[in-house]
C-alpha cells in the first residue's frame, strides 16, 4: 500500500497562513496596548510657587483631559498650608507624604499610573524626588529657586524628562 503525500502538503500550506494570522493577531494586540498606555506626568511645584500658580490658573479644572489626579505634600506645615488652597480649588484632598523621596514617588506612579500628580515639597528636598524617578540629571539646590516647577515625564516605555520652569 502506498501512502499519499497530499494531505500533507494542503497541511504544510495551510500552517503558515495560521502563523502569519497569529502574529497579526498578537502585533495588533500589542501596539493597541501600547497606544492606549499614558504616560505619567509629576509636576514639583515648591510651596511659594504654588501661591503664584493658584492665583494665575495653569492647572486643570478636575475633569477631562488636562486634569490633576492628586496632590501629594511633604511632611511640612509649610507644604501642607501650601497645597490646601490649590486641593480646595481643584476639588482634591492632599496626600501627605510621611516617608522618604522613594516612597513618595513609588506611591504617586503606583495609585495614579498614567495620570498627573502634583507633589508640593521644599527647594532642598526636590534633587531627592527627581533622583527617586530615575534616569534623570538632578539639580542642585544651589541651582533651584522658590520661583521653580518641575515638569517630570515618566512614560510607559522609556527614559523619564525633566523639564525645568523659572519665573
Amino acid at each position: 500500500m502506498k501512502k499519499s503525500y497530499f494531505g500533507l502538503r494542503r497541511r504544510t500550506i495551510v500552517a503558515p497562513l495560521w502563523l502569519a494570522g497569529l502574529a497579526f493577531v498578537l502585533v495588533v494586540g500589542a501596539s493597541t496596548w501600547l497606544w492606549n498606555t499614558a504616560d505619567s506626568t509629576i509636576l514639583v511645584l515648591v510651596p511659594s510657587s504654588v501661591g503664584a500658580a493658584h492665583g494665575a490658573g495653569p492647572f486643570g479644572t478636575g475633569s477631562g483631559p488636562d486634569a490633576i489626579d492628586a496632590i501629594y505634600a511633604a511632611d511640612t506645615a509649610g507644604a501642607r498650608a501650601a497645597a490646601a488652597p490649590l486641593a480646595a480649588r481643584l476639588g482634591l484632598p492632599v496626600e501627605v507624604a510621611e516617608g522618604d523621596a522613594e516612597s513618595l514617588i513609588a506611591d504617586a506612579l503606583g495609585a495614579h499610573r498614567g495620570g498627573r500628580v502634583v507633589i508640593v515639597a521644599s527647594v532642598a528636598a526636590i534633587p531627592g524626588l527627581v533622583e527617586a524617578v530615575g534616569d534623570l540629571p538632578v539639580p542642585s539646590v544651589a541651582s533651584l529657586d522658590p520661583q521653580t516647577v518641575l515638569v517630570i515625564g515618566v512614560p510607559r516605555i522609556g527614559r523619564p524628562n525633566l523639564l525645568r520652569l523659572q519665573e
